[in-house]
């Protein structure tokens, strides 16, 4: 920082020196070499400092953070939690996640933590990685207590929602084999203190995602995986019951095989995961579904790992790459778009490529993006070489 200071300084002499000198008709074209190389040398030691690399484009701009995490959270009060990839700990900033600090280590610090939520009321959530819990703190991350316990010791709650009456809603997730029966839903009126299983699908694997619809309440489900276990469900009554809106039988038009969706005042829309061709669909009235995204040949081996919507109702979607494209790449296909971002400004009419990482390995990608709230910034976990990025739309 005293590096930076004094760099500064220097700068500051030298512009009131060109001023002084411009005035006197003393100024020589070499001093705005001079100034403009100190500007140069200023601009790359902040960023330095600030430990991120920032890349931009027509439509949007992205930074490269150094901490390596994963699920990110903002809370009520605009600050980053985020949890480690590897060690179980929780991180907090209050800076945009330049700096970052330990908020709480939990016990035996092997996994990662795969959800960070944190309610209307400012109450932390995390669940780490084949832990079977989630963790709950009502005091901003100093002490953390087990809240719920889940059907399998090896689950993990991949993703939480919460509803106009502030109740609290848990999908369980878990990864050991194909012959799981853990997709279950939970609930919690008083804001995560105790939980009721809500929903079970027996012939499910795991649940997706649980994301409710701020224009209409309605809370919106989907559980995988493969053909025969993927599903997407709806409740209207805050969770008491719920409709199957989609699976093969009923649509074999459509990979029901959802992770992510974004909400718009007209439309639902829903990322895919079937590792053959995963499309963006969108639907008007929970009836019929349409296709709006098919991205072309080996890209549709990625994943939509994630969407979010900004304020300005800018719609990004990203994904990851996956095992099937590589094994494209090695037949002799070309597979080269992978790990990409896709931008819409339409709702999901039309749709551009907006970042195209040409990430190589399984799963590299951005995945477990955080909510959206200060500045429209998203942040992510990069899968790949260690990497973290916020990004948003121009």
């Amino acid at each position: 920082m005293a590096s930076i200071s004094a760099l500064l300084s220097i700068t500051l002499i030298l512009v009131f020196g060109a001023v002084k000198m411009f005035s006197q008709r003393t100024l020589k074209p070499e001093f705005f070499l001079i100034l403009g190389t100190l500007c140069i040398v200023l601009f790359i030691a902040v960023c330095c400092k600030n430990k991120s690399v920032v890349m931009f484009s027509d439509d949007i701009e992205y930074y490269y953070l150094e901490k390596n995490i994963a699920s990110i959270y903002y809370s009520p009060d605009n600050i980053l939690y985020a949890g480690d990839v590897s060690s179980g700990d929780l991180y907090r900033s209050t800076d945009g996640g330049i700096a970052w600090e330990t908020v709480f280590r939990i016990e035996n610090r092997k996994g990662t933590i795969r959800c960070v939520f944190i309610s209307n009321s400012g109450t932390i959530f995390v669940s780490r990685g084949k832990s079977g819990e989630l963790k709950r703190s009502g005091n901003k991350g100093k002490t953390f207590e087990t809240c719920l316990k889940l059907s399998n010791n090896a689950s993990v709650v991949w993703g939480m929602a919460e509803n106009r009456k502030g109740w609290l809603y848990a999908a369980e997730y878990s990864n050991i084999d194909q012959e799981e029966r853990c997709a279950y839903i939970y609930r919690s009126k008083n804001d995560g203190k105790d939980w009721v299983n809500i929903y079970h699908d027996p012939n499910a694997r795991h649940f997706h995602f649980i994301a409710v619809d701020p224009y209409t309440g309605y809370i919106y489900a989907a559980s995988g995986d493969g053909p025969k276990k993927a599903s997407l469900i709806r409740s209207a009554d805050d969770g008491d019951s719920w409709v199957t809106l989609g699976n093969k039988n009923l649509d074999p038009k459509i990979d029901w095989q959802f992770t992510s969706v974004v909400f718009t005042p007209k439309y639902r829309i829903f990322g895919e995961d079937e590792p053959t061709q995963s499309d963006i669909v969108r639907t008007a009235d929970d009836i019929h579904f349409e296709k709006v995204l098919i991205p072309d040949g080996p890209e549709r081996h990625n994943f939509w790992s994630w969407g979010r919507i900004d304020k300005r109702g800018n719609i990004l979607f990203g994904s990851y790459t996956q095992h099937a494209a590589l094994r494209k790449e090695m037949e002799g296909v070309s597979a080269t778009a992978n790990g990409v971002i896709f931008l819409s400004r339409d709702e999901g009419t039309t749709w551009k490529k907006v970042v195209d990482f040409g990430l190589r390995e399984d799963h590299s990608g951005t995945h477990f993006a955080s909510n959206v709230k200060e500045g429209s910034w998203i942040y992510c976990h990069m899968e790949e070489d260690g990497k973290s990025l916020k990004i948003r739309v121009k």
